[in-house]
């Protein structure tokens, strides 16, 4: 078997790319490599059901929607669902009681928003709007505090600032 040399050098890139990103993060040009382009299964199936599942609708509306074992986890909290539901919303509404060092942990990355405000003048305002985006951003996947988040986002989005307004950029 004799391969072209284009051929040899995607081969050659998309193992690579498999071992650095994985299987679902192929660059476009990779993916049209038949053995690379198998589609998997995933384990997501969509309801047929026709009534509401309450968890899936407390998960939709009290947070950012539901993450991988979410689901789980609140069906574990009683066995009725809508009482499931609404534990978890009663928890989700003291959000100081709530764990959420694993958030903080993936947010402490992001070192300039730890900063004194008078520092960020020094920081160019790419750099300070890039990282408060990511960190918000993160906050919302990761944090446990899934309703506290989403009216993080409302309010902030009902008070929004244009960040290059004046002094905006940097507070």
């Amino acid at each position: 078997m004799n391969y072209p040399r284009r051929h040899f050098l995607k081969v050659g890139a998309a193992g690579a790319a498999l071992f650095a990103v994985g299987c679902d993060k192929l660059p476009r040009e990779l993916r049209d490599i038949p053995f690379l382009s198998a589609k998997q299964d995933l384990p997501f199936q969509p309801s047929v059901r026709t009534e509401v599942d309450p968890i899936v609708h407390m998960l939709n509306r009290a947070a950012f929607g539901p993450r991988p074992g979410d689901f789980e986890k609140l069906q574990k909290l009683d066995r009725d669902p809508k009482t499931a539901a609404l534990s978890f919303f009663e928890s989700q509404l003291h959000p100081e009681k709530i764990d959420d060092e694993d958030a903080e942990y993936i947010v402490r990355r992001f070192e300039t928003l730890n900063e004194p405000l008078g520092e960020l003048f020094e920081y160019q305002e790419t750099l300070l709007q890039n990282e408060l985006m990511r960190a918000t951003l993160a906050r919302a996947v990761s944090s446990e505090r899934q309703l506290y988040e989403v009216m993080v986002q409302f309010w902030s989005d009902h008070f929004n600032i244009d960040p290059s307004k004046g002094d905006c950029k940097w507070l």
